[in-house]
């Protein structure tokens, strides 16, 4: 069992260890966008020649997913321990491979999670798009070069 992230009071209930291991996840996700966002700006004080930006990855995974969960375009499955519905994923196998074709999902594109952690292509194709379009409205690429949209 891996007990990185049992909370200092030991709880053992595995939805709510993942709860606290979000919880902590989120709290070091904030903190080092906090981060990047100081040095960026440090570096355009120090740098005033050149423009540097940042893409809110974390906004654009919750405009995928909503605040619930509901209505998205993902599928979805319950979350008990969360009264709500979470972005489901694709392959259930383990992560050493699995020889079990059924360890991945029908339809990919359907989900927004390949694993428990990773995006599928097509959450990638979107997220791609997304930055070029970030970089046209700065002007960095012209905005007939940007991507597609992602099926």
């Amino acid at each position: 069992m891996n007990e990185s992230y049992i909370h200092r009071e030991g709880v053992t209930n595995d939805p709510l260890r993942r709860l606290e291991l979000s919880r902590r996840l989120t709290e070091l996700t904030n903190y080092q966008n906090s981060a990047l966002a100081g040095l960026a700006a440090r570096m355009q004080s120090a740098h005033p020649e050149s423009t540097f930006a940042m893409f809110e990855t974390h906004r654009f995974f919750k405009s995928l997913i909503g605040e619930s969960g509901e209505g998205t375009e993902f599928e979805t499955v319950g979350d008990a321990a969360q009264s709500r519905q979470i972005p489901g994923h694709c392959y259930t196998g383990s992560y050493m491979g699995s020889i079990n074709a059924d360890a991945v999902c029908e339809s990919p594109s359907t989900r927004l999670l390949w694993d428990r952690v990773h995006p599928t292509t097509r959450v990638h194709c979107q997220l791609a798009a997304g930055i070029t379009d970030r970089m046209a409205q700065l002007q960095w690429l012209d905005a007939a070069a940007t991507l597609s949209r992602c099926e």
